[in-house]
């Protein structure tokens, strides 16, 4: 049975983007298309105190789009994941399979450099 585990992810700490126009602002509209891909490592104990560690590699796919009032730059991006993160125990074995996240954006051009804050929520598949 696939169970689905929703959640809302919000960062506090912000992220800095970079563009250059050639006058000094970014150019922040527009689509953005893209892959990714890395490794996932999670670690931890449950209530009870065993501790597992667990990785998996990561692939997937974003798009996203951009568009700038002045200095002030308001974006979309959705992105979706495979994964392979596999769990057992005595009683139980669960499989993460794919990821889905979606992020609204809002920053503030300070001449090419963006930084944001951003805030999305995010869908995870498991079996």
């Amino acid at each position: 049975m696939l169970k689905y585990i929703i959640f809302v992810c919000t960062l506090l700490a912000p992220t800095t983007s970079f563009a250059d126009d050639g006058t000094g602002n970014g150019n922040w509209d527009g689509f953005q298309l893209g892959i990714s891909g890395g490794i996932g490592i999670m670690s931890g104990s449950d209530d009870i105190g065993n501790e597992q560690s667990l990785s998996s590699g990561i692939a997937g796919v974003f798009a996203g789009y951009s568009h700038s009032f002045n200095r002030v730059v308001v974006g979309l991006e959705a992105d979706v994941n495979l994964s392979n993160f596999t769990s057992s125990t005595n009683a139980s074995r669960s499989k993460a399979q794919w990821n889905a996240i979606g992020t609204a954006r809002i920053g503030y051009d300070v001449g090419g450099i963006l930084p944001y804050l951003s805030i999305g929520i995010g869908l995870l598949a498991m079996k």
